[in-house]
């Protein structure tokens, strides 16, 4: 009997012990900006277990933001997605391993022409089209790399397999500015994980096109075969909606809660918190402005980026900014994702701009245009500003007409370069995707140059 309960007492105090390893781990990543890391993660290889969690409520997985265009080529020539989320994320979930192993294994990049760029597009590999430019240590840092400092931002990545070992380039839609990675990571690996991949459309680059129709549109436009048809989507504010859930919401992503902030309305009936010298405001548009007047955060109040060297890089600012906007979009109602539609850099200061997805599609959103802009300074998070409408699909569904007659239609105006899908919010019950023309921009909201109509 005594050994029977020597047994039992030896049981319950590894029980203990466990449960006292597995709170330890919750209280040290519950809150972090990095996102949550997997438990295996405290006993195993720290590289191989570093994640970037998502926290949208369409997609929990751990791949950072994803590209909202995929395309893979092979000898049997292109396939892709784009405006799919789903289509796109489930071919960039089947290619990921491989293109970790690419960026864990790269060197610096070097600048190199518009020529070669092109070439790199129309070879064998994987392209993923972002639609903003961000830093391309984000990337890696989502893939599973410590970020390092390279201030280079892209929107556009083509992984070539035409080499021995896969050549990474990247491109910058504002600047033009074309880098290449070389990485050790063997191209017919990366070759082989895309040939097994059937379950998908047919694709291609504009570059690729012969008809003249094509021409006049940027060479990395992703061209569809039998585009599905969308979904018809409505608007809503969630502080008008969910005012309680939301405003609880805010309250938690900023650190203003448990009592630590002072409440008032202003005459318009917008609702200001204020702790110390720190201010949060909610319009009854659902509009919210985060301020942050003082030099340093603490453990209670304020916004820190967390990094590892002596100064935070580009890429865990931005991170940190990311991971503040996930905070807000999967507590809000709806569906969608999130993208990147700008990064920003002046000395200490970063400015980040979010923009929303519904199907995959990005939204020009009512009143702000984008979601979220957050800007971080040094060390903490100085200010942001975000909008709380959301957006729910109907039963619906809108025919879009293809990308060449869309450029058609373009060129009958004299018009040429950036083609796109969006939702456009002007407040209206029911939103239609259609194409625009022009570039995105994370700042003043001119976001294109006009509709294109057939």
């Amino acid at each position: 009997m005594n050994k029977t309960r020597e047994r039992i007492k030896n049981v319950l105090i590894c029980v203990l012990l466990l449960s006292m390893v597995y709170l330890t781990y919750l209280v040290w990543f519950f809150d972090s900006p990095f996102g949550k890391l997997t438990f295996a993660g405290l006993f195993g290889n720290e590289e191989e277990n570093y994640m970037i969690y998502e926290g949208t409520r369409s997609d929990t997985e751990n791949f950072g933001i994803r590209p909202i265009g995929v395309l893979i080529r092979d000898d049997a020539g292109g396939r892709g997605a784009i405006y799919e989320s789903g289509a796109a994320d489930s071919l960039y979930r089947a290619l990921r391993d491989e293109l970790a192993g690419v960026v864990m294994n790269m060197e610096e990049s070097v600048v190199v022409t518009a020529d070669e760029w092109r070439d790199a597009l129309l070879s064998k590999g994987v392209f993923l089209d972002y639609f903003g430019n961000l830093p391309t240590e984000s990337l890696c840092l989502w893939l599973g790399r410590r970020s390092g400092d390279e201030k280079i931002c892209a929107r556009y990545f083509m992984f070539s397999v035409e080499d021995k070992n896969v050549l990474m380039y990247t491109k910058n839609s504002k600047s033009g500015e074309v880098r290449k990675f070389v990485s050790s990571y063997p191209s017919d690996k990366l070759l082989e994980k895309i040939s097994s991949l059937t379950a998908v459309k047919n694709a291609s680059l504009a570059i690729e096109e012969k008809e003249p129709e094509f021409g006049i549109l940027d060479d990395e436009t992703l061209i569809m075969e039998n585009r599905a048809k969308l979904s018809q989507v409505s608007g809503s504010n969630a502080f008008k909606t969910f005012r309680t859930e939301t405003t609880n919401a805010c309250l938690a992503a900023f650190k203003l809660r448990d009592g630590n902030s002072g409440t008032y309305a202003e005459q318009d009936g917008t609702v200001v918190y204020v702790a110390d010298m720190v201010i949060l405001k909610i319009s009854p548009e659902g509009i919210v402005t985060y301020t942050d007047s003082r030099d340093f955060a603490d453990e209670t109040l304020g916004i820190e980026v967390e990094y590892e060297g002596e100064a935070p890089t580009l890429a865990e600012k931005t991170e940190t900014a990311r991971s503040l906007a996930s905070a807000i979009i999967s507590a809000l109602p709806g569906r969608g994702g999130l993208y990147i539609e700008d990064v920003t850099e002046n000395r200490d200061k970063v400015e980040v701009t979010f923009g929303r997805t519904v199907n995959g599609v990005p939204v020009k959103m009512k009143d702000t245009s984008y979601f979220m802009r957050v800007r971080v300074e040094n060390k903490m998070v100085k200010s942001a500003k975000l909008n709380l409408r959301y957006y729910e699909a109907t039963s619906n569904t809108t025919d879009i007409f293809s990308e060449k007659i869309a450029a058609a239609a373009m060129g009958g105006k004299n018009q040429k370069g950036s083609l796109r899908l969006l939702y456009r919010d002007s407040g209206e019950s029911v939103l239609s995707p259609a194409w625009y023309t022009g570039q995105v921009s994370g700042k003043g909201g001119n976001e294109t140059d006009g509709m294109v109509e057939s």
